[in-house]
């Protein structure tokens, strides 16, 4: 059993961690806690598939979800990794058809909330600057949509690997002090820089012989960033 059973009462506390809900009033914070729900996923665990029906946003408490798309050919492009405090799944509830556009897979084990489409929808209409953060938020995606075309647009492979690393650092945090660390396989890098996985695994091996990375246990020490932002575009 990949998912743990929903909960049926939400802390109002909880909810004021995301950007949607950070400057409602304790009525209107209750008025979400009411239709929120709390739910777990392992390691690994598909939350929904591309092409699904959308029917309920999803918000991060803890853990990283990978968002990601399939090409023809079958081969994956991650979009983005989303954290705690990131939201997402909106979009299919106002496209037709409400298909979702992108498989989302939780890269670590992940408690999330989830709110219905209907009852979103009613927030929409209910809550005064519930909109306007959404617009917020679709306007940083676009932003970073943006700098991810640049990269992959004008940078060689060198470049790209380096640029996203850096990116990478600010989204991963080392409990135990120490260099950022990326607990992210090669495979997952490569799709995220828009490389074959081969080229990814030789530039990183290259990056450690130059003491710019460390490769340990799956992970990737971040070791010295100023010549990595010298490598970057």
């Amino acid at each position: 059993m990949h998912e743990a059973g929903i909960m049926t009462t939400m802390d109002p506390q909880t909810l004021k961690q995301f950007i949607l809900f950070q400057e409602l009033d304790p009525v209107h914070l209750a008025q979400v806690a009411a239709i929120a729900r709390e739910r777990k996923f392992a390691k690994k665990h598909t939350i929904f598939m591309e092409g699904e029906k959308g029917t309920y946003v999803v918000l991060i408490i803890s853990g990283i979800i990978k968002i990601s798309r399939s090409s023809s050919d079958g081969r994956v492009k991650t979009l983005a990794l989303l954290r705690p405090k990131d939201f997402f799944g909106e979009m299919a509830l106002f496209l037709p058809g409400h298909e979702r556009s992108a498989t989302a897979e939780a890269l670590t084990e992940t408690r999330v909330i989830t709110i219905d489409q209907v009852d979103f929808e009613k927030l929409l209409k209910d809550v005064p600057g519930i909109p306007l953060r959404i617009i917020q938020t679709l306007a940083h995606r676009l932003q970073a949509a943006n700098r991810q075309i640049k990269t992959l647009a004008l940078g060689d492979s060198h470049s790209k690997l380096a640029d996203l690393l850096l990116w990478l650092k600010d989204e991963f945090t080392n409990s135990a002090g120490g260099p950022p660390l990326i607990p992210l396989t090669h495979q997952e890098l490569a799709d995220l820089a828009g490389l074959s996985r081969e080229t990814t695994t030789r530039l990183l091996n290259t990056f450690e012989q130059e003491g710019v990375v460390k490769l340990k246990n799956r992970q990737v020490a971040l070791t010295n960033l100023e010549t990595l932002k010298k490598y970057a575009t």
